[in-house]
């Protein structure tokens, strides 16, 4: 999927990339993609690792190796921060709000 993601933001396929077209391809995914800052990074790290192995494999002699070494991939250590998650007074509220059998027996299968 995130080789898929990428190629559209290519002006040439896989087999014909070079270095810089690569750099290319990345400024655009990131400045125009909808996705989450974690997929945007998972998928950076998969685009590396495929351009990694078309050099190792010796499929591709336009990829510069010390280049594409340094595409950053950082991940970002937590991609919740703490006014993501319910406060125990959030989630006492959603428990008494649950009316049916079936939210019942999900909630209790989550404790």
């Amino acid at each position: 999927m995130a080789l898929l993601a990428i190629r559209n933001y290519m002006e040439v396929g896989y087999n014909k990339i070079d270095t810089d077209c690569a750099y290319v391809a990345i400024e655009r995914y990131k400045g125009q993609t909808t996705h989450a800052t974690g997929t945007q990074q998972l998928y950076l790290v998969t685009f590396k690792q495929f351009l990694t192995w078309l050099i190792d494999d010796e499929r591709n002699e336009k990829l510069k190796p010390a280049r594409i070494a340094k595409i950053g991939t950082h991940m970002p250590t937590s991609l919740k921060t703490e006014n993501d998650v319910l406060t125990g007074e959030e989630l006492e509220k959603v428990f008494k709000a649950m009316k049916n059998l079936r939210d019942r027996a999900l909630d209790m299968l989550t404790k």
